[in-house]
């Protein structure tokens, strides 16, 4: 009987306290100012197989709402030139999709949306690579859709988690006055939701500092689709009855990307389209109003000259701009750009074993729209670190998808306890 011996193994738990100091009353009535959350991370090194896991769990007391992701979860295996996955992972075919927040590829966590932390694919990675060439292939019958920032209905009014919810409205104009809008969530079956079809691959060539790929993917949608419809009533109550239901879209998206060292600098640019399908839901039957949506082509040129140094401070340059896209869109059930035309500067430091700083800055040059966040954390023990930031943001124009956000300014302190 052979054993196989495990090379490294280890698991951490975080609990976590965060309190937010607001600089102004956010949008969302229901923001809370603190809240407590738990992350697991999980790691292991074998000779036949490696295996990782990351959860993440935000809880907010105050309306009792509950944030979950699950960001990668996968079992691996690596023999020479050969390496495949099997789980949940993050795909790295396009570079500036992560900076830039464009959440097409791989999913936001979406606990904050100022932040970039993403969520992977579910389904099976492999990889092989030759002398210059590496091939890239992920498949899948299953689908995970990003969940947050989310929102709920319940007794026809709408609530959610935390300040990054955007729920559709509650309130229309009819004859000269407001009309309060009643929402019902006709609710697909999980297996509409979860059983849908993935295919991609990339292909790269590689120079001695440098390399250029192109990549080709079909897969759902992160955020689902709604279709909804409704009527104007006066029988027991005056308001406009409005029956919605998600639906599941798939697209495809393609690029290409080129990348070269020089000395400490890294140079990449990148183009990269999401080429929505028409999805149709034939089970969903229309009333007196029609609301189905909008589908719109996005291209986008992004490029990034970064400074990195051992890994102990680094510093990023970043543009984007919008090819081909609508960014003016005011339907509430359409996907709207985050970017026009955008420039973005990224800086970090691990300054001690303890102590670290880092911070991203990002500004549209068409829409004004300005984002900025701050982070710091120092690890007091092996088990007890503290962190302290801001987020600022500065969104001028209604047409803006920061818009519905600008009166989320936060400074935000925490208190960690690591075992």
């Amino acid at each position: 009987m052979f054993f196989a011996p495990v090379i490294k193994c280890w698991s951490k738990g975080t609990l976590i306290y965060e309190h937010l100091g607001r600089m102004n009353t956010p949008a969302f009535k229901d923001a809370s100012d603190s809240s407590l959350g738990f992350e697991y991370l999980h790691k292991k090194k074998r000779s036949s197989f490696d295996s990782y896991a990351g959860l993440e769990v935000k809880y907010y007391p105050s309306n009792e709402g509950t944030l979950v992701s699950l960001p990668e979860a996968y079992v691996s295996r690596s023999r020479g030139n050969t390496d495949w996955a099997i789980g949940r992972k993050i795909l790295k075919w396009t570079p500036h999709e992560k900076f830039w927040g464009i959440g097409e590829l791989n999913a936001l966590k979406g606990f904050n949306l100022m932040d970039d932390d993403q969520e992977g694919l579910v389904g099976i990675h492999f990889n092989k690579s030759w002398s210059n060439v590496d091939l890239s292939i992920f498949g899948s019958g299953v689908h995970l859709p990003q969940i947050n920032p989310t929102f709920t209905i319940k007794d026809g009014k709408i609530s959610g988690a935390n300040e990054w919810t955007n729920p559709p409205p509650t309130q229309v104009r009819f004859s000269g006055q407001n009309i309060p809008v009643y929402y019902n969530l006709d609710k697909p079956p999980m297996g509409d939701l979860l059983l849908q079809k993935s295919l991609g691959t990339k292909l790269s060539y590689r120079w001695n500092k440098g390399s250029v790929s192109a990549y080709g993917i079909y897969k759902p949608e992160n955020l689902a689709r709604i279709n909804a419809t409704g009527f104007y009533e006066q029988t027991t109550i005056e308001q406009a009855s409005v029956r919605a239901k998600p639906f599941i879209n798939h697209h495809i998206m393609y690029g290409v990307n080129a990348a070269q060292d020089l000395g400490d600098l890294t140079a990449k640019v990148s183009w990269d389209t999401i080429n929505p399908e028409h999805g149709l839901d034939d089970s969903f039957s229309f009333e007196a109003f029609k609301i189905e949506p909008v589908y719109t082509i996005d291209s986008f040129l992004t490029a990034s000259l970064t400074w990195d140094k051992n890994r102990y401070i680094g510093l990023s340059t970043n543009f984007i701009e919008l090819l081909r896209g609508d960014a003016n869109n005011t339907n509430v059930f359409a996907k709207k750009p985050k970017w026009v035309r955008a420039i973005g500067f990224g800086a970090w430091w691990k300054a001690t074993g303890k102590l670290s700083f880092s911070g991203n800055y990002r500004q549209d040059l068409v829409l004004s729209d300005i984002l900025t966040r701050f982070e710091s954390r120092y690890k007091f023990t092996k088990h007890v670190a503290v962190g302290l930031g801001a987020d600022f943001l500065k969104a001028p124009k209604e047409r803006s998808y920061w818009s519905p956000y600008r009166a989320n300014d936060t400074f935000f302190s925490s208190l960690n306890y690591m075992f």
